[in-house]
Protein backbone atom coordinates (compact mmCIF):
# COMPACT_ATOMS: atom_id res chain seq x y z
CA UNK A 1 0.00 0.00 0.00
CA UNK A 2 2.98 2.71 0.74
CA UNK A 3 4.34 1.87 -2.36
CA UNK A 4 1.52 2.39 -4.12
CA UNK A 5 0.99 5.73 -2.97
CA UNK A 6 4.65 6.31 -3.41
CA UNK A 7 4.25 5.65 -7.02
CA UNK A 8 0.95 7.63 -7.07
CA UNK A 9 3.32 10.48 -5.25
CA UNK A 10 6.09 10.08 -7.65
CA UNK A 11 3.82 10.65 -10.67
CA UNK A 12 2.14 14.05 -9.31
CA UNK A 13 5.18 15.55 -8.43
CA UNK A 14 4.46 18.82 -10.78
CA UNK A 15 2.31 21.71 -9.49
CA UNK A 16 -0.43 23.42 -11.06
CA UNK A 17 -2.74 26.39 -9.60
CA UNK A 18 -6.16 27.34 -10.31
CA UNK A 19 -6.94 30.99 -9.85
CA UNK A 20 -9.96 33.38 -11.98
CA UNK A 21 -7.51 35.15 -13.21
CA UNK A 22 -3.88 35.49 -11.82
CA UNK A 23 -1.36 34.01 -14.57
CA UNK A 24 0.85 32.34 -11.73
CA UNK A 25 -1.88 30.82 -10.44
CA UNK A 26 -3.48 28.77 -13.29
CA UNK A 27 -1.85 26.45 -13.87
CA UNK A 28 -1.94 24.16 -10.95
CA UNK A 29 -5.71 23.61 -11.38
CA UNK A 30 -5.82 20.15 -13.80
CA UNK A 31 -2.95 18.45 -11.54
CA UNK A 32 -2.98 15.01 -11.74
CA UNK A 33 -3.27 14.59 -7.94
CA UNK A 34 -6.84 16.58 -7.77
CA UNK A 35 -8.63 13.26 -8.91
CA UNK A 36 -8.37 12.32 -5.25
CA UNK A 37 -10.02 15.55 -3.88
CA UNK A 38 -13.07 14.11 -3.54
CA UNK A 39 -12.08 11.21 -0.89
CA UNK A 40 -10.26 13.91 0.99
CA UNK A 41 -11.77 15.90 4.13
CA UNK A 42 -9.59 19.12 4.30
CA UNK A 43 -10.38 19.52 8.18
CA UNK A 44 -9.85 15.93 9.23
CA UNK A 45 -6.35 14.86 7.52
CA UNK A 46 -3.78 12.43 8.70
CA UNK A 47 -0.57 14.36 6.83
CA UNK A 48 0.05 12.30 4.08
CA UNK A 49 1.59 14.42 1.08
CA UNK A 50 -1.05 13.88 -1.03
CA UNK A 51 -3.09 14.94 1.57
CA UNK A 52 -1.24 17.96 2.53
CA UNK A 53 -1.03 18.94 -1.34
CA UNK A 54 -4.43 18.39 -2.31
CA UNK A 55 -5.36 20.91 0.59
CA UNK A 56 -3.20 23.56 -0.43
CA UNK A 57 -4.30 23.58 -3.97
CA UNK A 58 -7.93 24.26 -2.87
CA UNK A 59 -6.38 26.42 -0.35
CA UNK A 60 -4.57 28.33 -2.75
CA UNK A 61 -7.35 28.32 -4.98
CA UNK A 62 -9.82 29.66 -3.01
CA UNK A 63 -7.70 32.52 -0.75
CA UNK A 64 -6.28 33.92 -4.55
CA UNK A 65 -10.15 34.11 -5.68
CA UNK A 66 -10.63 36.09 -2.64
CA UNK A 67 -7.58 38.14 -3.40
CA UNK A 68 -9.03 38.82 -6.60
CA UNK A 69 -12.41 39.92 -5.80
CA UNK A 70 -10.94 41.88 -3.44
CA UNK A 71 -8.62 43.65 -6.14
CA UNK A 72 -11.54 44.24 -8.61
CA UNK A 73 -13.65 45.49 -5.68
CA UNK A 74 -10.69 48.03 -5.15
CA UNK A 75 -10.44 49.11 -8.68
CA UNK A 76 -13.88 50.00 -9.38
CA UNK A 77 -14.53 51.57 -6.58
CA UNK A 78 -11.79 53.82 -7.15
CA UNK A 79 -13.14 54.05 -11.08
CA UNK A 80 -16.82 55.06 -9.73
CA UNK A 81 -15.12 57.75 -6.67
CA UNK A 82 -15.84 60.78 -8.01
CA UNK A 83 -13.47 62.85 -5.94
CA UNK A 84 -10.51 61.43 -7.43
CA UNK A 85 -8.77 63.12 -9.83
CA UNK A 86 -6.12 61.24 -12.44
CA UNK A 87 -8.27 57.81 -12.41
CA UNK A 88 -6.30 56.20 -15.43
CA UNK A 89 -2.93 57.25 -14.44
CA UNK A 90 -4.04 56.47 -10.63
CA UNK A 91 -5.78 53.00 -12.21
CA UNK A 92 -2.28 52.36 -13.83
CA UNK A 93 -0.39 52.59 -11.32
CA UNK A 94 -2.13 49.69 -9.40
CA UNK A 95 -3.06 47.74 -12.15
CA UNK A 96 0.95 47.24 -12.43
CA UNK A 97 1.95 46.59 -9.32
CA UNK A 98 -0.85 43.99 -9.08
CA UNK A 99 1.32 42.18 -11.93
CA UNK A 100 4.32 42.91 -10.69
CA UNK A 101 3.35 41.66 -7.07
CA UNK A 102 1.97 38.58 -9.02
CA UNK A 103 5.56 37.90 -10.67
CA UNK A 104 7.70 38.61 -7.31
CA UNK A 105 5.25 36.13 -5.47
CA UNK A 106 5.52 33.07 -7.69
CA UNK A 107 9.35 34.10 -8.25
CA UNK A 108 9.72 34.05 -4.28
CA UNK A 109 7.97 30.95 -4.18
CA UNK A 110 9.71 28.93 -6.54
CA UNK A 111 13.23 30.58 -4.94
CA UNK A 112 11.47 28.79 -1.93
CA UNK A 113 11.21 25.49 -3.35
CA UNK A 114 14.21 25.29 -4.95
CA UNK A 115 16.40 22.04 -3.75
CA UNK A 116 12.97 20.18 -2.51
CA UNK A 117 12.31 16.99 -4.54
CA UNK A 118 8.93 15.84 -5.14
CA UNK A 119 5.78 16.75 -3.19
CA UNK A 120 8.05 18.50 -1.00
CA UNK A 121 8.49 21.16 -3.63
CA UNK A 122 5.23 21.45 -4.43
CA UNK A 123 4.46 21.83 -0.31
CA UNK A 124 6.56 24.24 0.23
CA UNK A 125 5.58 26.45 -3.50
CA UNK A 126 2.04 25.95 -2.63
CA UNK A 127 2.57 26.95 1.04
CA UNK A 128 4.68 30.36 0.29
CA UNK A 129 1.80 31.00 -2.66
CA UNK A 130 -0.78 30.99 -0.03
CA UNK A 131 1.60 33.36 2.45
CA UNK A 132 2.08 36.06 -0.17
CA UNK A 133 -1.20 36.13 -1.26
CA UNK A 134 -2.65 36.35 2.84
CA UNK A 135 -0.29 39.35 2.51
CA UNK A 136 -1.98 40.82 -0.17
CA UNK A 137 -5.29 40.63 0.45
CA UNK A 138 -4.01 42.77 4.11
CA UNK A 139 -2.44 45.26 1.61
CA UNK A 140 -5.47 45.48 -0.25
CA UNK A 141 -7.64 45.93 2.40
CA UNK A 142 -5.39 48.67 3.34
CA UNK A 143 -5.37 50.49 -0.11
CA UNK A 144 -9.72 49.96 -0.04
CA UNK A 145 -9.65 52.40 3.41
CA UNK A 146 -7.55 55.29 2.25
CA UNK A 147 -9.64 55.69 -1.11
Amino acid sequence: MRYRLFYIFALSALINIYSQNTKDVGFIKDMPYLEYADRINCDSISGTNLELRVCLNIELREIDSIMLQNFNSFVKGIKENEFINAKDSLMSVFEQQQLHWETKRKSVSQFKSDGYRGHTSGIVFMQSMIFFTRLRINEIEYMQELY
